[in-house]
């Protein structure tokens, strides 16, 4: 059985943009790593979103 995770609303939207997308504005790539993993702990691990954000995390 899965279970469905609504999508995140436009706001988290945008700061999910702007942690990926603004290393300027973030500082070093590992404080842009800390936001994604801080995210990802935010919206939950184990949601969509939160995996994504944890993939996009080991990345850097």
């Amino acid at each position: 059985m899965s279970s469905w995770t609504p999508l995140p609303d436009a706001n988290c939207c945008r700061v999910i943009r702007a942690a990926v997308a603004a290393p300027v504005i973030l500082g070093t790539g590992g404080q842009q790593a800390d936001l994604l993993r801080r995210l990802a702990i935010f919206f939950g691990r184990d949601s969509a979103i939160g995996r994504w954000l944890m993939e996009m995390f080991w990345r850097w």
